[in-house]
């Protein structure tokens, strides 16, 4: 018996993205990402001031933003994008980026409303993954005076690449089959 699989396509090049990073060089390498996956519709800017005037004129299906933006914080601006009273910018998915990500900072993250973190050097496959995962998970979103945002919980399958365990404990390394076995 064979077992087909369906794949599903998802293309890029209609998606308007926002691109929120503080250093021109990394700027240019999530650019040459975001083009190879085939996004055509990506704006660049490297402060939270520059991103909101973006949020203000325009729809996004998707933020990525550095955890290091030049004007501030970018905890703070993930934060004020899920307070906004526009559903088009409260709604809408942010990934961020991150070089150092020690237990709290992923914490700010996830506290903020990121969907993810995502920890440096990142691969295109990695992005892609997470973008892709953005996209065929719809979390509920919360909206409370402590917290707005994508459902902080992950259902048991997890995050891509993590496995969880049934008592809904820590995330899990995925197992490795064992040599014979």
């Amino acid at each position: 018996m064979a077992v087909r699989t369906t794949l599903k396509t998802f293309n890029l090049s209609s998606a308007k993205l926002l691109l929120v990073v503080g250093h021109a060089y990394e700027a240019n390498i999530y650019m040459g990402m975001l083009e190879g996956f085939g996004a055509r519709g990506v704006v660049r800017c490297s402060t939270a001031d520059e991103a909101n005037l973006h949020l203000e004129r325009a729809d996004f299906d998707l933020v990525i933003v550095d955890s290091r933006i030049r004007d501030g914080d970018a905890y703070e601006f993930v934060r004020s994008v899920r307070q906004s009273q526009d559903p088009r910018r409260m709604f809408v998915p942010v990934l961020m980026i991150a070089g150092h990500t020690p237990r709290e900072q992923i914490t700010m993250a996830r506290d903020s409303g990121s969907h993810f973190l995502i920890r440096k050097p990142i691969s295109a496959a990695t992005l892609l993954e997470r973008i892709l995962w953005i996209v065929r998970e719809h979390r509920i979103f919360i909206e409370s005076q402590a917290y707005s945002g994508p459902d902080r919980r992950f259902k048991t399958e997890g995050p891509p690449g993590v496995e969880r365990r049934e008592d809904d404990g820590e995330l899990q390394p995925p197992r490795r089959p064992r040599p014979g076995g």
